[in-house]
């Protein structure tokens, strides 16, 4: 076994936050900001914007985007430690994923799931 199987084998990654293309210029300049606002660890700040992305993308009906917002929310509160909003967010955005079939985010919320189960896990 080589490098690639213990990759397999090791813990996930701790949460961080994901970019998509945006629909419009607004929503453009809001993820812009939250990304900035993360980057200088404000992620109270951040979490706002990334909520406000979810609900444009809920608004206009694009479930894809608000996985990705919701994930990014929950990326926030994991930093802020606020890991029990952080789960609800991680779960919203795995049943938005689900709703649209879209795998790659199916994927980063399992993966951000596991990584806050073996968080607390570890808290517990």
């Amino acid at each position: 076994g080589g490098a690639a199987d213990d990759s397999a084998a090791a813990e996930p990654a701790k949460p961080s936050v994901k970019v998509e293309e945006q629909s419009d210029p607004l929503c453009e300049a809001l993820q812009k900001e939250a990304l900035e606002l993360d980057a200088a660890e404000d992620y109270d700040a951040a979490g706002e914007k990334w909520y406000y992305l979810a609900e444009a993308a809920h608004n206009s009906g694009d479930l894809r985007r608000e996985a990705l917002a919701m994930q990014n929310m929950g990326t926030s509160l994991v930093n802020m430690g606020q890991l029990e909003q952080a789960f609800a967010c991680y779960d919203r955005a795995l049943h938005l994923a689900e709703e649209v079939e879209y795998v790659p985010a199916q994927i980063d919320a399992l993966l951000m799931l596991k990584w806050l189960f073996q968080e607390v896990g570890a808290l517990s």
